[in-house]
């Protein structure tokens, strides 16, 4: 019933949250789905860019610093609500490229995360090649492991300059 695997939000869902987003839960015939979370980072050369100022050590941070510390956070976050969860990620350049496999084990998105750096800067971005992506990536998943996950894809866009586009003639776009 496809009607089921719309996201509703948790009975818990109260103002002292990491992120609301983190309680929104996916469900078939009554029970939550496990997720797998692909999370789209942009790499360009901005998200080095300095703009935030910690409150507490006064120090400055870049977007990617920020990123993150946001990610991992989220990763733990969701973690504590479903072990089974799983996270991938995928680094927008020029094109989508696979930088993580799907993967339960927070130790390796962090590794992943930590060794993070930008390229250069990217005067262009056509989301085009990001849902090719990850239509194929989650077709691709999906038809390896059957144990029903609902999927979650999230979207860190750095450019400020640079508006993505992307057409409309894509056929497999109804799956994201």
């Amino acid at each position: 019933n496809k009607q089921n695997l719309l996201p509703r939000p948790c009975k818990n869902l109260h103002r002292a949250c990491l992120s609301c987003v983190t309680h929104f839960i996916f469900r078939m015939n009554g029970k939550a789905l496990p997720e797998r979370v692909i999370f789209c980072l942009d790499v360009s050369a901005e998200i080095e860019q300095t703009e935030f100022t910690s409150k507490i050590t006064k120090e400055k941070l870049s977007r990617l610093t920020r990123m993150k510390h946001f990610l991992i956070q989220f990763v733990a976050a969701k973690q504590r609500l479903n072990p089974r969860h799983e996270f991938s990620i995928v680094l927008l350049g020029v094109d989508a490229v696979l930088y993580q496999e799907f993967t339960s084990d927070m130790s390796k998105i962090c590794e992943k995360l930590e060794v993070l750096h930008p390229t250069v800067h990217i005067l262009d971005c056509n989301f085009d090649s990001l849902f090719s992506f990850l239509c194929q990536y989650i077709e691709e998943s999906s038809s390896r492991d059957s144990s029903g996950y609902a999927y979650r894809g999230v979207l860190i866009y750095s450019r400020s300059n640079v508006v993505p586009t992307f057409t409309d003639e894509l056929p497999t776009l109804h799956v994201i």
